[in-house]
């Protein structure tokens, strides 16, 4: 996400929708910002939802960016078409979804969207798909798990059989955290790069095309 809002020209103008208690706030330092949520929160700019109203000019924005926001939101396909026309022509859309994540949020975490979805949903909105890139995190997926066998699956088990799987469990927890420190943690790649089925998130860029011109 930063090296995309690197790319931005000096004044380029960046909506943020979703931005809740800005925690990304500080990615867009030093640029010409606005956040806006569907909450009053202090740090919000604009309190709207955009699927029921858009109060913003067309072809007002370099930016907006949906960032872990559309797996909280019912009908993203349908915030996705209504953000288009605000967008200028030449401008992008900068969405960060999960994929691979437990339920959060609740009771507003509806969906986790494959790229296949995604794509579609910025076509069908009339974006062109520029870039989707994906993270992997195979020992951070083994990590979550461990804690959630803690946290939760020890109480579906006997009192005898709970202290067994505690110690197999610290033995595993061992070994996995040995396995992370000759691995390591997380990587990112360009769709193209990957056959791999279990990311855990996707950052995606979606462009709206000047008028007359054609992807490459």
């Amino acid at each position: 996400m930063i090296k995309t809002v690197k790319t931005l020209d000096p004044d380029a103008i960046i909506l943020d929708v979703g931005a809740g208690r800005g925690d990304f706030k500080a990615a867009f330092r030093g640029k010409k910002y606005l956040s806006l949520d569907i909450y009053p929160y202090p740090e919000i700019d604009l309190v709207c939802d955009l699927i029921e109203s858009v109060p913003l000019r067309k072809d007002s924005f370099d930016m907006v960016t949906l960032l872990n926001v559309c797996e909280h939101v019912y009908d993203p396909a349908l915030l996705i078409k209504r953000i288009f026309p605000i967008i200028k022509p030449g401008g992008k859309m900068l969405i960060t979804i999960p994929f691979l994540l437990k339920i959060h949020q609740e009771p507003v975490d509806y969906a986790r969207y494959t790229f296949i979805a995604l794509e579609r949903m910025g076509r069908e909105a009339g974006f062109h798909v520029e870039e989707i890139d994906c993270f992997f995190d195979y020992v951070g997926l083994i990590q979550e798990a461990i804690s959630e066998f803690r946290f939760w699956g020890l109480n579906e088990v006997s009192n005898v059989k709970r202290n067994l799987a505690r110690g197999l469990l610290a033995n595993i927890q061992f070994s996995v955290n040995y396995l992370e420190s000759i691995v390591g943690r997380g990587v990112v790649k360009n769709l193209n790069e990957s056959d791999s089925p279990a990311p855990i998130g996707y950052h995606v860029i979606f462009r709206k095309l000047l008028p007359g011109s054609n992807p490459l």
